[in-house]
């Protein structure tokens, strides 16, 4: 017997599920016309750029897709961890290779996020979340979502580049 997917219905999920599609739509708009100038732009030594950011709300959502059961490993992925340093921007990938996969996993949790049983959302996680379960989880990383495009949009007006919105 299968279980009867609820991530279509659970209030959570689904709030999560539209503000991520928010933040796909506005994630393209935030890089785009940033050069590579714009992009690697510190407002302060050690704070993080343009690509940084692109390249560590890419990885995040590339773990979420893990938890959720479709993993999606990033070879770069360790350079963009939470509390990593961006010092080894050399290494990093072309803005274009984190857009692609931006883009391929969106898709894939537009794909899944529905698909969630009951039991799956309601599992306890040892990762981040705000109540401990994969829906808590879910629930964090639309804000963290959120929180990053806004950074992306704060730092994309230096370079006198237009407001994302408004």
């Amino acid at each position: 017997m299968t279980a009867t997917p609820a991530g279509a219905t659970d209030p959570i999920v689904v709030a999560s599920a539209s503000l991520m599609a928010a933040s796909t739509r506005l994630f393209r708009r935030a890089l785009d016309g940033a050069d590579e100038a714009a992009l690697r732009w510190r407002p302060f030594p050690g704070a993080n750029p343009m690509h940084w950011i692109a390249a560590h709300t890419t990885t995040v959502r590339a773990n979420l897709l893990g938890l959720l059961g479709r993993p999606y490993p990033l070879e770069w992925s360790k350079l963009f961890a939470r509390g990593g340093t961006n010092d080894e921007d050399a290494a990093w990938p072309p803005l274009v290779t984190i857009v692609e996969q931006w883009d391929a996993i969106a898709t894939r949790l537009k794909e899944r996020m529905p698909e969630l049983t009951a039991d799956e959302i309601a599992a306890k996680v040892q990762v981040p979340s705000f109540d401990g379960t994969v829906r808590g989880t879910i629930q964090l990383i639309s804000f963290h979502d959120a929180y990053h495009i806004g950074q992306l949009a704060y730092l994309r007006r230096k370079p006198g580049l237009d407001r994302l919105v408004g």
